[in-house]
């Protein structure tokens, strides 16, 4: 009886080159990737519409090789772009190689395809590589790491250039996300590797050209803080200390700084780089906690839409919803420029401080999931804060809608009222690195107010406050949202704890302070009495101003 050996090569691979305007580079990597000894080939190629010479080359290779299968269409960045190669590739293994990279040699496919044959349990393959600069001179080897699952948390010491993974797993984790423009594949590495640890080839597998278009390379500061929101993203999501990692963020952002110059002094390269339009980071982040707020998160989502200025991204954070509506309208939820985060519920500030540290925005613009803001808001805001650099918070007049209209009139800012009325309500938009140097929303606020303490924190960086004079946000008045009020004991509680955080500014006005110390408390037990007039419907008197701080439900 004879014994036929298996077909070695019982195993198509997916070979992915994502590229934009990369004449120059393109070449070598088609080149590398088809002159593979490896039969059962599949090259596919995402050209986000290139306008030199870019697809005219690839036209030309793919009229000889009929194992390239290639598109050419604008695309919403370079995680869309793989992505979208993923879909059109057939191959069991799929693997992502770059326009300016290549293949070391030829015998990388059969290499790994000989792999996952002998390790039929493994999902994901990881090799080294070298740096080499615009001619191909050889510059550095970076070899393959020892891996555990802690080490992956610490560091990404995965290179994408030389990682193969199993297509099914790769639709099954979901892919890259959309909304990361640098460090997509790190977030990636983290879900395979909760699956399964990837088999290591301990050789070079792929060459990296260092040059001056390279995102890597000219965007390493940008990659390497998005790096770093991912861990710190997937400790919070999990409860896990983040303290030692931040330490380790401030010493190895500084030696990632002197590789990354020793880097472009060795290859020659210069500063700039062109990206896909898509993959700018946007200027303004929208921050829209929602918690088992589903049948309003559309509205407020489609206010920031339908915004003149275009340059934003929109960050809702699931804050533990368990409203049927909101769960199932959350789990899916797809629309433009949007990505959702999932959180157990955590209370307004801890979620609004997770969409901020996630967000990608030089500037910030906290939104609840049941108000609206007018079309201008952002392009106003944003050009006040672009024209004066001294200038920490822009706010507007807020218009009430729903079971009651008109406008809640706000009084002029002034920083010694600010102490004892919170003149500024939430949609106010601020730098993101301020919201870093106060440490974000206090969680300590449990009752309400965290924006209040918010304010004064901002201002107390000596920073201006400007508002605008219209009204430019819209305030949902609805059924029972004016029962949130504070008891008279919880606002004296949180008074309480704005002097002790801010004791400084309240001693400063230690004789405002004590006025309005009494009169608090004398209109705290009217309002419990009875007694107190209630305010004009169309006028924001300081009990209105304190609900607007507090979450709704």
């Amino acid at each position: 009886m004879l014994h036929r050996e298996p077909h070695r090569h019982a195993m198509k691979i997916s070979v992915i080159t994502v590229c934009f305007n990369s004449a120059r580079y393109i070449e070598k990597t088609m080149s590398s990737v088809l002159n593979q000894s490896f039969p059962d080939l599949e090259y596919v190629i995402v050209d986000g519409g290139s306008s030199d010479g870019t697809v005219e080359m690839i036209k030309a290779r793919a009229a000889l090789d009929a194992r390239i299968t290639w598109v050419s269409e604008p695309d919403r960045g370079i995680s869309d772009a793989m992505n979208k190669g993923v879909r059109l590739a057939s191959g069991e293994v799929i693997a992502h190689l770059h326009s300016d990279e290549f293949y070391l040699d030829g015998e990388v496919i059969s290499e790994v395809a000989a792999a996952f044959r002998n390790n039929p349990g493994a999902v994901w393959l990881t090799g080294g590589s070298h740096f080499v600069d615009q001619e191909g001179r050889f510059l550095r080897e970076i070899k393959v790491r020892r891996y555990s699952y802690r080490r992956l948390i610490h560091a990404n010491i995965i290179l994408h250039l030389a990682t193969f993974i199993r297509r099914n797993v790769f639709l099954a984790a979901g892919g890259f996300d959309l909304t990361l423009h640098y460090c997509m594949d790190y977030h990636l590495w983290l879900r395979l590797g909760a699956i399964g640890d990837p088999v290591r080839i301990k050789r070079p597998l792929a060459c990296f050209c260092v040059h001056s278009g390279s995102r890597t390379i000219a965007q390493a500061a940008a990659s390497y803080a998005e790096v770093y929101r991912i861990r710190m993203a997937f400790l919070e999501a999990r409860k896990l200390w983040q303290f030692p990692y931040r330490i380790e963020h401030l010493v190895t952002r500084q030696l990632n700084r002197l590789f990354m110059k020793r880097l472009n002094v060795s290859a020659g390269v210069g500063d700039t780089a062109e990206e896909r339009p898509a993959d700018r980071a946007p200027k303004i982040s929208v921050v829209i906690p929602c918690y088992d707020h589903g049948a309003y998160l559309d509205e407020a989502v489609d206010s920031v839409l339908r915004q003149s200025c275009t340059d934003f991204e929109i960050v809702v954070v699931n804050d533990g919803s368990t409203d049927p509506r909101t769960v199932e309208l959350l789990r899916s939820y797809d629309r433009p420029k949007t990505r959702v985060i999932h959180t157990v519920n955590q209370g307004l500030s801890s979620a609004r401080n997770t969409g901020i540290r996630n967000a990608t925005g030089r500037y910030i613009l906290p939104l609840d999931a049941d108000d609206r803001i007018a079309e201008t808001y952002l392009e106003k805001a944003a050009a006040v804060l672009d024209a004066r650099p001294e200038v920490g918070v822009v706010y507007c007049d807020q218009e009430m809608f729903g079971e009651r209209q008109g406008l809640w009139s706000i009084p002029p800012y002034d920083p010694v009222a600010q102490l004892f009325d919170n003149l500024i309500f939430a949609t106010a938009m601020y730098r993101k690195s301020d919201w870093a140097k106060v440490g974000g929303y206090s969680s300590k606020f449990i009752y309400g107010w965290e924006d209040w303490d918010f304010w004064i924190s901002i201002t107390s960086l000596k920073k201006e406050v400007v508002k605008l004079p219209e009204p430019l946000c819209f305030y949902r008045i609805r059924s029972g949202s004016m029962n949130l009020s504070m008891s008279t004991r919880h606002k004296m509680a949180m008074m309480a704890l704005l002097i002790l955080r801010h004791k400084r500014l309240y001693l400063q006005n230690i004789g405002s302070l004590a006025r309005k110390s009494v009169e608090f408390i004398v209109r705290g037990f009217l309002s419990a009495a009875g007694l107190l007039q209630k305010p004009n419907r169309c006028r924001r008197s300081r009990d209105h101003l304190e609900q607007r701080s507090v979450k709704k439900p």
